[in-house]
């Protein structure tokens, strides 16, 4: 258990990469918009591009995604995991809501990863302080 816990750290580091960058992971979501509406040649081109360019994005997620659907299953406090996928799935919603402004995207996903960043946090002093966690959330 100590070791799914530990995992947590590179998806710290990961959260923090983001929030130093997150126009990288802007610009990989809207190449996979202009995906979807291209059409045959064109979407084959932009389909390799992304790969080359976003694979291992990508798999980092979804390795943070299957993750997080474990400590759901596993861990005595899966609300804090439930938040983090919660947290993707309402992303993803708020972005296509709000496609048409280029700044709030921006902020909108500072302040996600910020959120992340928290409950990720919250996992880490959970399972190594308990006693602090119980007088920070209770």
């Amino acid at each position: 258990m100590t070791q799914f816990i530990l995992i947590s750290i590179f998806f710290l580091i990961y959260e923090f990469g983001i929030l130093l960058n997150p126009k990288k992971i802007i610009n990989l979501k809207k190449k996979l918009d202009e995906v979807r509406n291209l059409e045959g040649e064109q979407k084959t081109k932009m389909s390799k591009e992304i790969i080359s360019s976003g694979l291992s994005l990508i798999l980092f997620n979804l390795f943070y995604f299957s993750w997080s659907i474990t400590g759901l299953i596993i861990y005595q406090h899966w609300y804090l995991f439930f938040f983090i996928i919660f947290l993707s799935f309402f992303s993803s919603f708020i972005t296509k809501q709000i496609l048409f402004l280029d700044k709030p995207i921006f902020y909108y996903k500072i302040f996600e990863t910020i959120l992340s960043i928290i409950v990720l946090s919250l996992i880490l002093i959970s399972f190594f302080y308990p006693n602090l966690y119980n007088n920070l959330i209770f």
